[in-house]
């Protein structure tokens, strides 16, 4: 799910028991009342020690603190999120489990099918067209369009150049977020949700042009 305002958050935990929610680099995570907050340690890491902490403090229910946030959980270590799993087939019904981070792909698969997720997309003028070079525009707005017969000739035009590939879908991404937020229609989030995962495996040097047909697929 996507949240156009970073005051919807506390809103939005209290609905689920475990919530990750991801925000663009640089967004400071929220400050939220009545939370315990967990961050990583000197070594940038959230170990399986602080997860068996707040297992003991969650049993004996030694706070009245209702949310358990955790800061850039992308940082949790396996053994750490496989131990946080653990934790979830107890749950107490009086507390909520929050991961923030810029990176939720980096969070264990099993991990991120138990939460239910939260992007945060900032827009403040809905009506307004990307800050991008015209022409890449252009291309965007093809590419969304394009019929399955016209998307291997127009990721051919951005094949031999990943950077530029890369520029095009982050102005896909963001016309599709004006859209939904401009109709609220849940046809653009489908198709947010395959292009993001086309960026990433793009930027981790997937094939450029088998990428970028099966996004649109």
């Amino acid at each position: 799910m996507f949240l156009e305002n970073p005051e919807q958050i506390p809103e939005a935990i209290e609905k689920v028991h475990f919530a990750i929610f991801e925000l663009p680099k640089n967004t400071e995570f929220p400050d939220i009342k009545q939370v315990i907050n967990i961050s990583p340690n000197d070594k940038n890491s959230i170990i399986i020690d602080d997860i068996h902490d707040i297992e003991e403090l969650v049993r004996t229910k030694q706070s009245s603190a209702r949310i358990i946030a955790f800061h850039h959980a992308d940082r949790m270590t396996i053994n750490a999120q496989n131990c946080f799993l653990k934790l979830l087939e107890e749950p107490g019904h009086h507390i909520h489990f929050v991961f923030f981070t810029h990176r939720a792909n980096q969070l264990l698969p099993t991990v991120r099918s138990r939460a239910q997720t939260f992007s945060l997309k900032q827009i403040t003028k809905i009506d307004s067209p990307p800050d991008h070079d015209p022409k890449i525009i252009t291309l965007a707005k093809k590419y969304i369009s394009a019929p399955p017969r016209q998307l291997v000739p127009l990721s051919q035009t951005l094949a031999k150049d990943r950077e530029q590939a890369l520029d095009m879908l982050d102005t896909t991404i963001e016309l599709l977020y004006k859209s939904y937020f401009k109709t609220g229609n849940p046809k653009f989030l489908d198709k947010l949700a395959k292009l993001t995962k086309t960026h990433d495996n793009i930027a981790k040097n997937g094939h450029v042009r088998l990428q970028l047909v099966a996004g649109m697929l």
